[in-house]
């Protein structure tokens, strides 16, 4: 009975997690489903906290940095969200499955009251999206699929009409 379990035990999502260098932190939401898809673009926001103080991403020169082992393989201004200054998003696509790193960093400027400071998180991209070639494919089944059934049924059509 014991094995049974061991197959339906849920997974674990490390979704919205808090990164923190004092007194800056930010919890990181992905879109779609806080689960990345290669070869699909995923929207990435940051929800900024200040221990001193409110965030203002307005005196932040942000920036969002992705890893693949030791190379920046996408790097760019955050950028804030039009109603909050707390938040800041970019997206980017994923070009295959694996471990990649999230780099975020920034700097005072127009007076904000804190130091500089570097975030980072890891993300897992385990899906694929299906490729245009995949697709087309299914059609392809489809369609043969389809001309199987109507093949099919005019043979039936025709043995109905010789047995009157």
């Amino acid at each position: 009975l014991f094995i049974v379990f061991i197959g339906f035990t849920p997974r674990v999502v490390d979704a919205h997690i808090l990164e923190q260098n004092d007194p800056i932190g930010a919890v990181l939401h992905i879109d779609p489903d806080d689960d990345p898809v290669a070869g699909k673009q995923t929207a990435f926001f940051f929800e900024f906290k200040q221990k001193n103080g409110s965030f203002d991403l307005s005196k932040c020169d942000c920036s969002i940095s992705i890893y693949y082992g030791d190379n920046v393989i996408a790097s760019e201004k955050l950028k804030p969200m039009s109603d909050r200054n707390d938040m800041g998003g970019a997206s980017y696509t994923f070009p295959s499955k694996g471990m990649y790193k999230i780099g975020i960093y920034g700097t005072p400027i127009d007076g904000a009251e804190f130091s500089p400071f570097s975030l980072s998180y890891e993300v897992r991209v385990d899906r694929e999206s299906a490729s245009k070639e995949s697709e087309y494919m299914k059609y392809v089944i489809l369609g043969l699929v389809a001309a199987g059934i109507g093949a099919f049924c005019f043979v039936i059509a025709k043995k109905g009409k010789k047995k009157k």
